[in-house]
Formats: C-alpha cells, structure tokens, sequence
C-alpha cells in the first residue's frame, strides 16, 4: 500500500467565527473529494472533513487562520477474488492566509496554507490487514465566500505527499493479490537471486521464504527463474537502443523484470 495517499481536495463548508475580542473561533465541517491514487484506494467514495479554526484579523483583508482537520474515508472494494476494507485517516495542524479584496472579512476571499498532517491507512482482507501512518507537510489553496459573521463557503484544494512503507509480507501480498485479481493472472514467477557460483545467499533464502508464505494465501503457481545477469542483459539492450542514463535507471528494473519474465515463458513453451 505503498504511496498510497497522494491527494485529498475536500470542499469545505466553513463556519465562521465566534466573536472574541482579538480573535474569532469557529468549526468547519466538510466534504472530501478524493483524486489521484487516494480516489481508487477509496473507489471514489467521499469523505469528510471536521475542525476548528481560530481568525486573526490583520487589517486591510489580510486575515491569520490557525486551523486544525480531521479528515476520514472508508470503502469496501471489491475484486474478483476478495473484498477490501480500507480506511484513511488524516489529521492536519497548520494556518491559512486568507485575503478579502473588500479589506473587511465579507464576501469573496482567496486562500493559502501550510499544515503538519499525519495520515494513516488501513486496509483489510481475508489475505491479511495492514496498517501505516506518516506526518508529512501538506498545502492548500482555495477561495471562499464569507456570508456573515458566522457562516461561510469554501472550496479547498489540499495536496499531502506521506510515502507509506509497503515492504512487509502481508503489505505486499495483498497488493499481489488484487492485481492478480484484476489482471486474471494464473501465477507467479519470481526472480531468483541466487549466486554467481550458484549458491544460495541471504537474498535468494528470502526469496523462497516470501514463496511459502505467499503459497499460503493463494492458489496460483508460484515458479523461480535464475536472474543472474538479468540486469546487466537489460542495460546492454537498453544501451543498443540509445536510451539515455537518467531513463535506464529508473526502468532498469521494470525491463529487468519484463526480461526474467520472458525467458520463463519461452522456457515453459520449449519444454
């Protein structure tokens, strides 16, 4: 579930301040509509948005809004082979600066900020649950519409970038899972790092070890293929073609992949 939360784009209906004597209190309640990978992670299902804010006016349209959100998502996806239950959870502290061009807090304003926000997603399925969380910085901008001293419109753009740890077994597994699913894959090959002498190290024992595990949870074919030079094969093609150094390192291991894939196939229709 790996760089799973991208974006969240919530519109945000807010409700103006509580008056004080310098500042103004006040909540917000909203609608999140999810895009990019967060909107098929939640198969585009809409989520919500509660806080509380405190406003600052500074004079002139210039107004300080201390903020804090809780955002949620829930959906139940489902696939040919299970049901995911995944879950989103956002916490963001921060401020926005907002400016009215009236030079007094009513009517239209434009919106910016900055916030700390800590997302954590869950998801769950009959091959395993698994669960992250991150603090990352998030930004937002918007505009808005103040009706009155206490009621107000918004429309917020907000972009987060957390990178969640997909590396443990079940994490990976029930990525595997559902793209086998998706793609009606009938098995598995997987590179086998294995000596040049051909003898088996720590890489080549975890690669069996993540082989049985998996075995467990799914009915597929799971089958090893020597990858020794497998990289280097790919490089040489890559460099026959004229592809650049900066773009053979970031496919070197998607051809390397497609490479080892290949000659399994080509093995399986000789043999």
């Amino acid at each position: 579930m790996k760089r799973m939360l991208r974006v969240l784009a919530p519109l945000a209906l807010a409700a103006a301040p509580l008056a004080a004597q310098d500042a103004h209190f006040g909540v917000q309640a909203g609608i999140n509509i999810p895009q990019s990978d967060l909107k098929d992670f939640v198969d585009s299902k809409l989520g919500f948005t509660v806080g509380a804010n405190a406003t600052v006016d500074l004079g002139s349209g210039h107004v300080i809004r201390p903020r804090v959100d809780y955002g949620f998502y829930s959906a139940s996806v489902s696939n040919p082979l299970f049901t995911d239950d995944n879950k989103v959870k956002a916490l963001s502290l921060g401020a926005d600066y907002m400016y009215f061009p009236a030079q007094r807090m009513e009517g239209f304003y434009a919106t910016a900020g900055l916030a700390a926000q800590n997302t954590k997603v869950e998801t769950s399925n009959p091959a395993g649950s698994f669960s992250d969380n991150k603090t990352a910085f998030a930004w937002a901008v918007g505009g808005g519409w103040q009706f009155s001293d206490l009621l107000g419109a918004e429309l917020r753009y907000t972009s987060s970038h957390p990178k969640f740890d997909g590396g443990t077994f079940k994490a990976d597994a029930i990525r595997l899972l559902s793209l086998a699913a998706e793609r009606k894959v009938v098995g598995f090959v997987l590179g086998f790092p294995i000596n040049m002498d051909g003898s088996e190290g720590p890489r080549a024992q975890a690669t069996r070890a993540f082989a049985r595990n998996f075995s467990r949870i799914s009915m597929l074919g799971i089958g090893f293929w020597d990858e020794r030079l497998s990289t280097a094969a790919v490089e040489r093609q890559l460099i026959e073609a004229d592809v650049s150094r900066a773009k053979r390192a970031k496919s070197i291991d998607q051809h390397a992949a497609v490479f080892i894939l290949q000659g399994a196939l080509d093995r399986l229709r000789t043999d």
